[in-house]
């Protein structure tokens, strides 16, 4: 999936902690070499007295950078500009410097320019520094709403720039600005308001005065798995599926007692999937570590005594593990029939159930969400509604665990539009092909212990046919 602005806020917090700087010559306007050489890393400085309200740095026509491929291995390469304070950063690639103006909110400012190991382009120039003039700017107070974290201001620009991305928020970085188990939504004009201000924008040149809009998550970060979906499991010495032989029969023994040998696909449909399931190189289990977090999470298995852990953090990538994740991965099929499966964007259902799952997550339920597009599963642990109406899903995903909950910019989340029609992943990528459900109990039928509840699966599937009606109820009463 694409994660542009997850690499970006990324590669820019790696810059921070370990790049050496290298001043300028006195009154030398940063300027690289054209073109620049391959497998660089190089930072200019530069400052100017008597800017009390910050700098406007202007760059040539020419300025281009070998483009970032997101979607491919290749690197590419790009500049980032970020204050000595750590304050600001924001990274730029290919032509967007291009005769561009960016605002820097300090008198001092750094230029750090990364290229890979082949393909360069004519690298930046900047033709001219200027300080912003005092109504070319405006400050506003924040305040931030936690204990360890002080209020403190911020500068921003109303002059347009030739920059797609303005200044905002987002390119702000707050080492220790967070609440443990909550997410930052946004700001507000007054404490426990309503969002005015989404993290993506910066604020109207009115506001002077802005309060942190906190929502809690379902989630806390002790309750997840903390090692990463797809970058393999190392089990036995290989990078392999794995699944014990217990498992692999407490599969089958559970789908014939759920579903008997009638003409039903899925038993069918499964034995197919876990063909030599046991030497299978492994392919990732997002589904199966999402399904162990939140049946964990609601007291429907308990795997901490396995590894004698005392919450799903302290919790290792092991074969037993390891195998029980990839065993729920495999009853996906299984799993199928009692999803509120949204289908296709259009659809009769597909805004109702929009609305459903929204109103789900936003009530404090976990979620399981999964998209055929993304090819990806993740856990829903909050929702809120931003400043433009539309509607956040904010989601654990076992991609990415090492960020979850410590920032407000590190957390996956999906956009639904305000008129419930569409969603989106990072604001870039159209979600299509999803499934999702908040109701784990007819995992009981498919326990591993074979003492769950036969029945579980069957009440499940019939609260979903229920579910179905309802919507299509709501639906044709509107039509009338």
């Amino acid at each position: 999936m694409k994660r542009k602005r997850f690499l970006s806020m990324v590669l820019c917090l790696i810059l921070l902690v370990s790049s050496s700087t290298v001043a300028a010559a006195e009154n030398a306007l940063p300027e690289s070499e054209h073109n620049y050489a391959d497998n660089a890393h190089i930072v200019w400085e530069y400052s100017l007295d008597n800017a009390p309200y910050g700098l406007y740095i202007t760059f040539s026509e020419d300025t281009c950078f070998e483009p970032i491929d997101y979607s491919a291995s290749k690197t590419g390469d790009w500049l980032t500009i970020y204050t000595p304070s750590e304050s600001f950063a924001k990274m730029f690639t290919g032509s967007e410097l291009a005769g561009a103006e960016v605002y820097v909110p300090d008198h001092c400012f750094r230029l750090s320019l990364t290229s890979d190991e082949s393909v360069n382009a004519y690298g930046f120039k900047v033709t001219s520094v200027r300080a912003a003039e005092k109504d070319e700017v405006y400050s506003v107070l924040c305040h931030p709403c936690t204990e360890d974290a002080d209020d403190f201001s911020l500068c921003f620009s109303k002059r347009a720039t030739a920059v797609p991305e303005n200044f905002n928020f987002n390119e702000i970085i707050f080492p220790s600005f967070y609440r443990e188990g909550w997410y930052l939504a946004g700001w507000a004009r007054e404490p426990g308001g309503e969002i005015c201000c989404d993290m993506t924008d910066s604020p109207s040149p009115d506001t002077t005065e802005l309060w942190a809009h906190w929502i809690r998550l379902s989630l806390s970060r002790n309750e997840i798995l903390p090692f990463s979906n797809g970058e393999g499991f190392n089990v036995d010495g290989k990078n392999r599926y794995y699944l014990t032989a217990h498992d692999y029969f407490m599969y089958h023994r559970n789908l014939y007692r759920t579903f008997g040998v009638g003409p039903f696909p899925t038993p069918i449909v499964s034995a197919v999937n876990a063909i030599n399931p046991f030497l299978r190189k492994y392919r990732g289990s997002c589904f199966g570590m999402a399904v162990v977090t939140a049946l964990q999470h609601y007291g429907y298995i308990d795997v901490l005594p396995m590894q004698n852990a005392s919450c799903m953090a302290e919790m290792q990538p092991e074969k037993e593990l390891i195998s029980i994740i990839n065993y729920y991965w495999m009853q996906q099929a299984a799993d199928w029939p009692v999803e509120n499966k949204l289908y296709i964007a259009g659809s009769p259902l597909f805004k109702e159930q929009m609305k459903n799952l929204y109103q789900s997550a936003a009530g404090g339920n976990v979620v399981l969400f999964g998209s055929k597009s993304m090819d990806h599963t993740v856990l829903v642990t909050a929702a809120y509604t931003n400043a433009k109406g539309e509607h956040i899903l904010v989601a654990y995903d076992n991609n990415v665990p090492a960020f979850y909950g410590t920032s407000y910019n590190t957390l996956s989340s999906f956009t639904i539009s305000s008129d419930w029609s569409s969603i989106k992943y990072a604001g870039v990528e159209d979600v299509t092909g999803i499934y999702w459900t908040d109701d784990f109990s007819h995992f009981e039928s498919l326990d591993l212990s074979g003492k769950g509840s036969v029945l579980a699966w069957h009440r499940a599937f019939f609260r979903h046919i229920k579910t179905v009606f309802l919507v299509l109820w709501q639906i044709m009463s509107k039509a009338f």
